[in-house]
C-alpha cells in the first residue's frame, strides 16, 4: 500500500482523565480536582500496582457508568500519577458523571 493510500478508517471517541492516587485509605473517594485539572483519588486498596490499577479501573468504572473493559491506564502504570483513557465516552459525559458524584459526596 502507498502512502497516498493510507487512511485512518475508525477510531474510538472517548475522553481522558490525569489522576494522582493515594492508597490504603478508609474509602474509595475523589478527594478534590486539581487546578489543572488531575483528579486526586484515594483507593481503598494496598500499594501495589497491580491492585491499584484494578481497584483504579473498578472505581471510575463505577462513578461513570461504563464497562470496566473501556478503561485503560495508558501512561503511569507503576506510578501514583496515571493517564486514564476512557473509550465512548465523550469528555462532556466524563465531566458531568465526575462533577455529580462529587456533588454527592
Amino acid at each position: 500500500m502507498s502512502e497516498n493510500n493510507w487512511k485512518i478508517t475508525s477510531a474510538s471517541h472517548g475522553s481522558a482523565l490525569a489522576v494522582q492516587i493515594r492508597t490504603a485509605q478508609a474509602n474509595q473517594k475523589i478527594q478534590k480536582i486539581g487546578p489543572d485539572g488531575r483528579l486526586y483519588i484515594d483507593l481503598d486498596c494496598k500499594n501495589n500496582p497491580t491492585e491499584v490499577n484494578q481497584s483504579l479501573i473498578m472505581f471510575l468504572a463505577q462513578i461513570l457508568e461504563v464497562n470496566p473493559a473501556q478503561i485503560e491506564i495508558v501512561a503511569g502504570a507503576n506510578a501514583d500519577k496515571k493517564l486514564v483513557s476512557i473509550l465512548d465516552i465523550d469528555s462532556e459525559s466524563t465531566q458531568a458523571q465526575i462533577l455529580s458524584y462529587l456533588q454527592q459526596k
